[in-house]
C-alpha cells in the first residue's frame, strides 16, 4: 500500500514539474516573438494606415507624422 502511494505522489509531482516547465517555455516562446517583431517595419502600405502608426519609432513614421500635422 505504501508503494502505491508513493508512486501515485510521484506522478502527481511529475505532472506538475512537466506543466510549470511547458509554461516557462510558452512564456519564453511569447517574449521572443514580441522582442523579434519590435522594430520592423512590415507593412508596404503608407505609415499612415499602419496599425502601429501612433507608438512607432522608426523614422519613416516621424516622417509621415510631421507631414500629417502641417
Amino acid at each position: 500500500m505504501v508503494e502505491q502511494h508513493a508512486s501515485r505522489t510521484d506522478r502527481r509531482e511529475w505532472l506538475r514539474t512537466a506543466a510549470r516547465w511547458s509554461a516557462l517555455g510558452g512564456l519564453g516562446v511569447l517574449g521572443v516573438g514580441l522582442v523579434a517583431r519590435g522594430g520592423d517595419c512590415r507593412t508596404d502600405a503608407d505609415c499612415c494606415q499602419c496599425y502601429l502608426f501612433a507608438r512607432c519609432g522608426l523614422p519613416q513614421a516621424d516622417d509621415a507624422r510631421r507631414r500629417t500635422q502641417r
